[in-house]
């Protein structure tokens, strides 16, 4: 073990200092692992305990009572010199190996093995990035989430202007970002998923303390803006020391985090990129960072990988610099984003045709209609295992709506088919003309779905995202309108039973001369009769009328016009959102073997079933297999355009994962990027781009 360097001068932080700024203390030694903090008291070598700020995690073992709190010092605060310290466990453990599951704690001696030195911009001892395939442990993200919670509420102790917490003059500057950096230790890469759960908190908060409402949206804005500088500065951080053997890219964003729930349950392993779209949070998922992430995960650039205890991360494509064909025809390539969006928008206009074919004419049973209803049954599963995988109403958007509506009117059609085939006589004839029927009402909807085919371009996307804008915006519309038409209806029907004389099936002509009106069509001739107690019942279907088309109707315009501009004024942004939401949401449910519908019938009742009784090499043996040769055409497209892209030295390779020595033009010239030496080349005639030192030119800038 290499001896601890000695301690840096620590010199007292004043009381009203920086938050930014961060205390003095020793450099770790690599004995002493994971930390989670990077500043620690003296403290005795024998701890059972560990606190993580101001939330000590239970110790375990006898001596847990007497074993000593060891937390942070407040921000602001005069810390002691501190003293190298042995590495503190909790029952027996190293910190480590909280954070490794079972099948990693064969790592947890090798933390060099694991872990990948990432530099500092202040000067401090360099951090750690986390390994991809690390599944951290529950409570250690859990008391990071209130640690950075803690900070965030010392930096906004009062309400302050909104400007000066987005600014970027404000209170957030580069040392604040630098301080929330530290403040995640060992694992800074989680302090951006952390201020997301915490941003969270804050909303809640602000929600269930009226007083304190102005201050704790502040703090939640404030959480926003830490995770958009923050993730920059990482990701700066992280250019050194980031390779294509190592780490993974923009890993703060694409690594997966479990915490504590308040009732002990432990959530969803989610990134912060996923916290984001959950919470709406737009700035951060238009940022530059997010906009790199969505495009490499869409592009397969950036893979997704399978532990041995079902964990899943991101890490870069490995051969996507081979320019070997059979290199990329493998299987796993089809559960990159744009590749499968491109297979299923060729399937679904395959199934469009085959419904077109299907529904020129009323005929009986051929050969297209049973492709149909393959084809429909497919996308039934496809659709019933995503919302399965998702669960929860916050899943639910505009696409999930029409794939009910669609899938539930195709069910109804195949069920009176079905019952057609089982009858006999007039019975059948009628069964199968009601399902023909139902049949044809599900053309708008198929033909609406097309929309997914160009939502991947920026005119069409921007103009679905103020589509689905308005639906939202309309629910307030509607809200009323229901109020309305059932108050109007209930006077109708009491007006109706105020005498003894009744109007055949009341109810629907109500029903029907209500929403008439409401649709320009207004029919005043069945409020003329005395049958609704002439003239109440004239005077209140001119009120109606005026309410609906005057007020209600001028409403919906208003709601509908804000939706668009919000949308036009901010449409760069609000497409980012839009397309990562999209993108994240093709991978964030896994597939490890993508079977693309009708195909999906195959896997569904015929391999899955096997993976209960074959070893899992077996297992994805046989799925690969079976997936090379029912998807080989879409396969041999796939690897020829990757390997020609490759050896053309294309776009596959990763944007700021590539040290700078592979760019075939740094090799033209000699000395260094910022100061380049031209050699005697013809023409050149001894001439010099670095007559000035880069240095100096930078001195000249900061001397103005």
């Amino acid at each position: 073990m290499s001896p601890t360097p000695p301690p840096r001068s620590s010199a007292p932080v004043k009381p009203n200092a920086d938050v930014g700024s961060t205390p003095s203390r020793p450099a770790p030694s690599v004995g002493q692992g994971i930390s989670f903090g990077r500043v620690a008291p003296a403290a005795p070598t024998s701890l059972v305990g560990f606190s993580f700020g101001t939330t000590v995690l239970p110790a375990v073992g006898p001596s847990a009572a007497s074993a000593p709190d060891v937390s942070l010092p407040p921000v602001g605060s005069s810390p002691a010199v501190p003293a190298p310290l042995s590495p503190p466990t909790v029952g027996g453990q190293h910190p480590a190996a909280l954070a490794l599951s079972p099948y990693q704690h064969r790592y947890q001696h090798k933390p060099r093995d694991r872990l990948v030195r990432m530099s500092s911009l202040d000067g401090h001892q360099p951090l750690r990035q986390l390994d991809a395939a690390l599944d951290v442990h529950p409570a250690i993200i859990t008391a990071l989430i209130r640690r950075v919670k803690s900070l965030v509420a010392r930096l906004i102790d009062r309400d302050v202007d909104e400007e000066r917490v987005r600014g970027a003059e404000g209170l957030i500057s580069d040392k604040t970002i630098s301080a929330f950096h530290e403040l995640g230790g060992d694992f800074g890469d989680a302090v951006p998923y952390a201020l997301l759960e915490a941003r969270v908190e804050f909303e809640e908060d602000a929600e269930k303390q009226p007083l304190d409402h102005g201050l704790n949206r502040k703090r939640a804005i404030a959480c926003e803006v830490l995770v958009q500088r923050l993730v920059a500065h990482i990701e700066r951080s992280s250019i050194g020391s980031a390779s294509s053997s190592v780490g993974s890219y923009h890993l703060c964003l694409t690594k997966k985090f479990r915490r504590f729930e308040s009732d002990g349950d432990v959530t969803l392993p989610t990134s912060a990129l996923e916290a984001a779209i959950d919470q709406n949070c737009v700035p951060v998922l238009a940022s530059i960072e997010a906009r790199l992430a969505t495009q490499a995960i869409w592009e397969g650039t950036l893979v997704q990988k399978y532990s041995a205890g079902g964990y899943t991360y991101f890490e870069p494509y490995d051969k996507k610099e081979d320019g070997a064909f059979l290199s990329h025809f493998h299987p796993s390539r089809l559960g990159v984003p744009k590749y499968s969006y491109i297979t299923n928008i060729v399937l679904w206009i395959f199934f469009l045709a085959i419904f077109t074919v299907q529904t020129r004419t009323f005929k009986s049973f051929d050969v297209f209609e049973a492709i149909l209803w393959i084809m429909a049954a497919g996308y039934l599963v496809e659709d019933a295992s995503r919302w399965v995988k998702m669960g929860g109403l916050g899943a639910v958007e505009f696409w999930t709506v029409m794939d009910l509506f669609t899938d539930g009117l195709l069910f109804v059609s195949f069920c009176f088919r079905v019952a057609s085939f089982v009858s006999h006589g007039k019975r059948s004839d009628s069964y199968e003309l009601r399902a023909f029927q139902f049949l044809a009402c599900v053309a708008p909807l198929i033909w609406v779905q097309l929309l997914k085919v160009f939502d991947g371009f920026v005119y069409f996307g921007t103009l679905t995202v103020i589509i689905l804008r308005m639906f939202k915006e309309s629910a307030i519309f509607f809200t009323l309108l229901a109020l309305v038409m059932v108050g109007f209806g209930h006077a109708f029907l009491a007006l109706d039973a105020a005498d003894e004389s009744r109007v055949d099936n009341v109810e629907v002509k109500i029903i029907d001369v209500l929403t008439q009106s409401l649709l320009g069509g207004a029919d005043f001739e069945l409020t003329n009769e005395d049958a609704f107690g002439y003239p109440y019942g004239h005077i209140l279907y001119y009120a109606y009328c005026f309410v609906t088309a005057v007020i209600l109707l001028n409403i919906l315009i208003a709601f509908f016009g804000t939706a668009y501009s919000d949308v036009v004024d901010s449409a760069d942004e609000v497409y980012a959102a839009f397309f990562c939401q999209k993108v994240v949401a093709m991978v964030r449910a896994p597939d490890q073997f993508v079977y693309a519908a009708p195909f999906n019938l195959l896997e569904a009742f015929v391999i899955a079933p096997l993976e209960w009784v074959l070893p899992h090499e077996t297992y994805a043996k046989l799925n690969y297999s079976v997936q090379s040769v029912l998807f080989a055409l879409p396969l041999m497209c796939i690897a020829f355009y990757e390997s020609r892209v490759a050896r053309n030295g294309g776009s596959i390779r990763l944007p700021l994962l590539e040290a700078e020595e592979n760019d075939p033009t740094s090799s033209m010239l000699e000395g260094t990027q910022e100061d380049p030496i031209v050699p005697e080349l013809d023409g050149s005639g001894g001439m010099q781009i670095s007559r000035t030192k880069f240095d100096e030119i930078v001195g000249m800038m900061k001397q103005q």
